[in-house]
C-alpha cells in the first residue's frame, strides 16, 4: 500500500514539472517570437534610417546649403540696408544741424552757431572717412557746411573789429565790450582767437604802449557803451623815470581788463603782449636808469621797488604770469652796471678809432729844432691805441 501511494505521489510531481516546462517553453517561444519581431522592426528602422541618410545626403543637405547661402545673402543685404538707413538718418541730421546753424547766425547767436558748425564739420569728416567720399549728397553737405562756417567766421570777425576799433590817427582805441565774450568764445571754437589776439597785442603795443614807454600820458573817455583810450604826445625830455612809465602801463592794462579783456582772455592777451612789453622797457627807460658807477648805485633801489610793485600789479590783474622776470632782471643791478660801463667804454673806443688823425709837421720858416732823445719804439702807437679793457657778458 505504501509503495503504491509513493508511486502516485511521484507521478503527481512529474506532471507538475512537465506542465511547468511546457508553460516555460510556451513563454520562451513567445519571447523568441517577440525578439524576432523586434529584430525585424529594428531592421526595418535601420532601412528607414539608411533611406533617410541617403535623402539627407542627396536632397536635404544641398537644399539646406542653398538656404544657408540665401540666408547669408539676406543677412548681408539687411546689414547694408541698415547701414544705408543709418547713413540717410545721419545725412538728415546733418541737414537739420545746418539749418539750425543758419537760424542761429541770423538770430545773432554766433557763439552757439560756431559750436554747431564746428561739430557739423567734424561729423561730415567722419562720415566721409566711413563712406570713402562716395556719397554725392554728403559732399554737397560738406560744401554747404564750409560756406556756413565762413559766414559765421565773417560775422564773428566783424564783431571783433567793432569791439576794438582804431581811428585814423592810429593812436586812439575805442573798446565796445558788448557781446565780446560770446564773440571770443566763437572765435576760439573755430580756432581763430589766437590770431586776432596776436594782432590786437601788436596794435596795442605799437600804438598805445610804445608812446607810454616814451613818456606819453594815457587819456580815457568812457561813454555809455564804450571806452576810448588815447595817448598824449610826450614832452621832449630825456628818458622818463621807470616809475612813471610803470604807472601809465598799469593804468592801460587795468582799463583793458575792466572794459573788455577779463579773466582768461586777459591772460591770453598778456601771454602775447607781455614779453614784447618787457623788452621795450628794458631797451627804453630801464636802460637809461642803469647806474654808470657806484655813486649812482643807491638811487637804483627806487627803480627796483617800482618794478616790484609793477610786477605785482600785473600778476594781480592776471595779465602775464611771467611778469616776475622783469623784476629778476632789474634786481641783478651789479651785472647791469658792469655791462653799462663796459658798453660805454667800448663806445668811446669806437669813437676814438673812427675819429680822424691829424699830424702837423712844420716845414721851414723857423730855427732848426734842437736835437733831443728819440722816443722809444712804439710809444706813439701805444698812446693812440690804448683802449679800455672790458668784460663783455
Amino acid at each position: 500500500m505504501e509503495s503504491f501511494h509513493e508511486a502516485g505521489h511521484h507521478s503527481g510531481n512529474f506532471d507538475d514539472i512537465k506542465t511547468l516546462i511546457e508553460s516555460k517553453h510556451v513563454d520562451l517561444k513567445s519571447e523568441v517570437a517577440k525578439g524576432q519581431a523586434l529584430q525585424e522592426k529594428i531592421q526595418d528602422m535601420t532601412a528607414q534610417m539608411d533611406d533617410l541618410n541617403t535623402r539627407i545626403t542627396s536632397e536635404i543637405r544641398p537644399a539646406l546649403s542653398d538656404s544657408t547661402e540665401q540666408l547669408q545673402r539676406a543677412t548681408a543685404e539687411l546689414a547694408e540696408t541698415t547701414e544705408l538707413l543709418q547713413l540717410v538718418e545721419q545725412l538728415l541730421q546733418l541737414g537739420r544741424q545746418l539749418a539750425a546753424t543758419r537760424r542761429l547766425q541770423q538770430a545773432g547767436q554766433l557763439a552757439e552757431a560756431a559750436d554747431r558748425v564746428s561739430e557739423l564739420r567734424q561729423q561730415t569728416q567722419r562720415l566721409e572717412e566711413r563712406t570713402g567720399h562716395q556719397v554725392s549728397l554728403l559732399s554737397d553737405l560738406r560744401d554747404q557746411a564750409l560756406v556756413q562756417e565762413e559766414a559765421v567766421l565773417h560775422a564773428l570777425v566783424c564783431r571783433w573789429r567793432a569791439a576794438f576799433s582804431w581811428d585814423d590817427s592810429d593812436a586812439v582805441l575805442t573798446v565796445r565790450p558788448a557781446g565780446l565774450e560770446d564773440t571770443a568764445a566763437g572765435l576760439r571754437r573755430l580756432g581763430r582767437l589766437g590770431r586776432h589776439l596776436e594782432r590786437l597785442s601788436e596794435a596795442v603795443l605799437g600804438r598805445l604802449a610804445a608812446p607810454l614807454v616814451a613818456g606819453g600820458r594815457l587819456q580815457r573817455r568812457r561813454d555809455a557803451d564804450s571806452l576810448t583810450l588815447s595817448v598824449s604826445a610826450a614832452e621832449p625830455e630825456p628818458e622818463p623815470e621807470p616809475g612813471a612809465v610803470y604807472a601809465a602801463l598799469t593804468e592801460l592794462v587795468t582799463a583793458l581788463a575792466e572794459a573788455a579783456l577779463a579773466g582768461p582772455l586777459l591772460a591770453e592777451f598778456g601771454a602775447l603782449a607781455g614779453p614784447a612789453l618787457a623788452q621795450r622797457l628794458v631797451d627804453g627807460p630801464l636802460a637809461a636808469a642803469i647806474p654808470s658807477g657806484p655813486q649812482q648805485r643807491a638811487a637804483f633801489d627806487t627803480v627796483i621797488e617800482s618794478t616790484e610793485r609793477f610786477s605785482a600789479a600785473l600778476a594781480e590783474l592776471g595779465f602775464w604770469d611771467r611778469s616776475d622776470s622783469l623784476l629778476a632782471y632789474v634786481s641783478d643791478v651789479d651785472r647791469l652796471m658792469v655791462d653799462r660801463v663796459c658798453a660805454d667804454r667800448l663806445a668811446a673806443g669806437r669813437r676814438l678809432l673812427a675819429a680822424p688823425l691829424h699830424v702837423t709837421i712844420p716845414v721851414g720858416g723857423g730855427p732848426p729844432a734842437a736835437d733831443g732823445p728819440e722816443p722809444p719804439d712804439g710809444a706813439l702807437t701805444d698812446c693812440l691805441y690804448r683802449l679800455p679793457r672790458c668784460r663783455v657778458r
